[in-house]
């Protein structure tokens, strides 16, 4: 699934790719501050903006994507699909216990 068919990111190199993905991904994260906590931040053009900026991320993404090969590609969105898709009934306690071993084995 593409956003962007013409993405100006395609071709770049890793190097720029790289300064390009912490530029977004800092510029989302700023955004995502401001509308938590500054309640003039409940306006459209913020909400655009925030929408923007994470479109940009994922233009950005894209581009990285695009420099897998297709097949590698689907496999690696396969498998994230199926890492956040919602925990189904019976699954809850597998979710729980893994948790908890991840809580123990940073904070042991």
């Amino acid at each position: 699934m593409r956003y962007f068919e013409e993405n100006l990111y395609e071709g770049e190199d890793l190097h720029e790719l790289h300064h390009d993905i912490l530029n977004s991904v800092g510029t989302v994260a700023g955004n995502l501050f401001f509308h938590q906590f500054v309640g003039a931040a409940a306006t459209t053009d913020h909400r655009e903006t925030l929408a923007r900026s994470a479109y940009t991320l994922i233009g950005v993404c894209e581009a990285i994507i695009a420099r897998v090969p297709e097949n590698e590609a689907r496999n690696a969105l396969a498998r994230v699909r199926q890492q956040i898709r919602p925990i189904e009934e019976g699954e809850a306690d597998v979710a729980i216990d893994a948790i908890k071993k991840l809580l123990v084995a940073v904070f042991d």
